[in-house]
C-alpha cells in the first residue's frame, strides 16, 4: 500500500524524469533525529539543481546472471537543509524506473568512512535489504561515487548558507511544509 508521501515522491520522481526545468517543492523527509526538534527538511539535491542532478544523480541497473535486466533505480538524494548543522547525512530514495516506486530508504554518514544503513523509521520494500547490498557493493565502494556525494552534501549546505533568490524560495517552501 503506497502512502500519501510516497505517492508525493513518485510524482517528485516522474516529473525529474521528464526533464522539467524546475518542480514545486513536495514534502522532504526529515532527518530520523530531528523529527520533533528542527524546522528543517531533507532537501533533494535536484530542487535547487535540477539540470546537474539530471545528469548527475547515481542509478543502478540490476539484472540476472544471463545479462537479462531486471530493473534500473535511480538513487535520489535528500540532504539537510540546516545551514548550520553539519551531520553530512543523506537520505538515498532508490526508485525502480519500472514502477516509479521507491524501493528501499538508506541513511548514509558521510563523516569518515561512508557508512550505510535502511532507514528504519520509513517502510522498505521486500527488497531493500539486497538493495542496500547492491549499492553498497557497487556504488558505495567506489571512490568516484563517494567523492560525487561529499560534493552534493557541500554543495546543497553552501547554496543553504549563501542562496540564490531562487533558491532561498525553495528552502523557504521545504521550511515551511
Amino acid at each position: 500500500m503506497i502512502n500519501r508521501q510516497q505517492k508525493q515522491q513518485q510524482k517528485v520522481f516522474k516529473q525529474r524524469q521528464k526533464a522539467k526545468a524546475r518542480q514545486k517543492a513536495q514534502q522532504a523527509p526529515r532527518l530520523p533525529s530531528e523529527e520533533a526538534t528542527s524546522p528543517y527538511y531533507l532537501c533533494p539535491f535536484d530542487a535547487l539543481y535540477p539540470d546537474q542532478a539530471a545528469t548527475e544523480y547515481g542509478t543502478l541497473q540490476v539484472a540476472h546472471q544471463d545479462g537479462t535486466v531486471v530493473d534500473d533505480y535511480t538513487l535520489i538524494e535528500y540532504i539537510c537543509s540546516n545551514p548550520d548543522c553539519d551531520c553530512q547525512k543523506i537520505l538515498l530514495d532508490v526508485v525502480a524506473h519500472s514502477t516509479h516506486q521507491i524501493m528501499a530508504h538508506i541513511d548514509l554518514n558521510l563523516r569518515h568512512s561512508l557508512s550505510a544503513r535502511l532507514s528504519e523509521d520509513k517502510p522498505q520494500s521486500p527488497f531493500a535489504e539486497t538493495l542496500l547490498e547492491l549499492i553498497v557493493k557497487h556504488k558505495l565502494s567506489n571512490p568516484n561515487y563517494q567523492a560525487h556525494l561529499r560534493a552534493h552534501y557541500h554543495q546543497l549546505k553552501q547554496a543553504t548558507q549563501n542562496p540564490t533568490p531562487e533558491q532561498a524560495k525553495v528552502l523557504r517552501d521545504f521550511r515551511d511544509q
